[in-house]
């Protein structure tokens, strides 16, 4: 026995390099083996590939341009793969991507989608899914996470929100309008009245754009009226057409109800308009509140202003952060993604760049309600806000929609001859 035993450590002293090596691999097998039952629920950990993450999204117009300072954070962080954000300059933002998208090689590994795109870039492939077991989704707000999902899967993660709100002027209407139609109208015979100088009740984005869709939408709404069930079936039911008949009496008959140049105007044309005093209402997104309080290049004071949820909710709106299809670092664009949703992040978003959160926590923060008193309208605006018609060919929807608002608005509210059955083929895509 000592003499085999001798052999053994003879044996072992000659070759300890390799034998060491192979008992080393041998116990790296086994605790690969047994790690999950050694270490439950943990996964091992996900490295990312290396390379330079690429953002394609519109031009960041927060405030101090915070999209860009957040990926600047990331890069900042040991470890992380830089990270760049690309302007898409202009309106042309969806036919530069759905481009992107369809080409064979791109460079691009994130979209920053408007929330109307996610169902067509999902449905065409343009976008990778997410994995909800890979994803903690909890403390995201409702609907900007449903807008994130597409027939059962979800397709990406909100960046950032957006709800209409309704802007009066404080020092002629201090105790605030009563938000129905009927209401805003009684308030501006009651002003107009006793104030020449004001021009007309109310202005909001009118143009032919989103801006006029999202804003026929609202007035739908607030009529008690959907133009698209639950179903994806268009019907021009009552509130639909009273809505129609509402706004072209605004614009034509009476347009004391609505600035006749509001026809033109976008965002930012009535926004002006409001500060200037030629209206007591505005509808318009939360970006506008801090730029409102703050005097402009006229010389004219700030506006004495307050804001009110809109009657029977907004239309929601802002954008999804997504995985394009041809990026080779999903595991690295995922956790980009992840790390520009995340609660620290949405907090700087909303506190420094002026864009509405996605996580309620932000808003229930005691310095941001304080120093923001339009935060707890705007949370209970995004979580009463509608969706869009959620369809892959939004873009000629909205596009025929628009067709007939302005016809209507011409024609007494009447709608254009066959505009339910152009809708409902524009819906599907036919």
């Amino acid at each position: 026995m000592r003499v085999r035993f001798g052999l053994v450590r003879s044996f072992v002293r000659r070759h300890r390099g390799w034998f060491g090596l192979a008992v080393g691999i041998c116990l790296g097998l086994l605790v690969g083996l047994l790690a999950p039952s050694i270490f439950p629920g943990k996964p091992p950990a996900e490295v990312m590939e290396p390379g330079t993450l690429v953002v394609y999204g519109g031009t960041d117009d927060s405030e101090g341009h915070q999209r860009k300072k957040l990926i600047d954070h990331w890069n900042e962080i040991p470890g992380n793969p830089t990270a760049v954000y690309r302007d898409i300059e202009g309106n042309g933002q969806y036919a530069f991507m759905a481009s992107d998208a369809q080409k064979s090689r791109s460079d691009v590994d994130i979209y920053v989608l408007d929330l109307i795109w996610t169902a067509d870039f999902a449905a065409n492939d343009y976008i990778l899914p997410l994995d909800r077991k890979t994803i903690d989704t909890s403390g995201f707000l409702g609907q900007p996470l449903k807008s994130c999902e597409y027939q059962g899967k979800l397709w990406c993660l909100p960046f950032n929100s957006d709800a209409g709100l309704l802007y009066y002027n404080s020092d002629l209407v201090p105790k605030g309008p009563q938000t129905t139609w009927q209401g805003l109208k009684n308030k501006t015979d009651e002003v107009l009245a006793a104030h020449k100088e004001i021009e007309a009740g109310f202005t909001g984005q009118f143009n032919d754009y989103e801006g006029l869709t999202v804003n026929a939408l609202e007035m739908i709404w607030a009529y008690g009226g959907e133009l698209v069930n639950a179903d994806n079936e268009v019907h021009l039911d009552q509130g639909v057409l009273a809505a129609l008949k509402e706004l072209s009496r605004g614009f034509t008959s009476d347009p004391r109800y609505i600035l006749p140049e509001s026809k033109t105007f976008q965002e930012n044309e009535s926004r002006d308009a409001f500060r200037q005093g030629k209206v007591l209402f505005m509808r318009n997104w939360p970006v506008h509140y801090r730029t409102l309080k703050d005097p402009d290049d006229s010389g004219l004071p700030p506006i004495q202003f307050d804001v009110k949820e809109l009657q029977h909710g907004s239309a929601l709106g802002g954008q999804n952060l997504a995985i394009s299809h041809h990026s080779d670092q999903p595991i690295a664009a995922r956790k980009l993604i992840e790390f520009l949703t995340s609660e620290r992040s949405q907090q700087i978003l909303f506190e420094r760049g002026g864009f509405a959160a996605t996580r309620e926590v932000v808003y229930h923060d005691q310095f941001i309600q304080a120093e923001y008193g339009y935060t707890k309208t705007l949370l209970s605006a995004i979580k009463h806000a509608h969706l869009r018609p959620v369809t892959p060919h939004y873009e000629r929807f909205s596009e025929e929609f628009r067709k007939g608002v302005k016809y209507a608005i011409e024609h007494e509210g009447d709608s254009p001859s066959g505009w339910e059955a152009t809708l409902q083929a524009a819906l599907r895509g036919h």
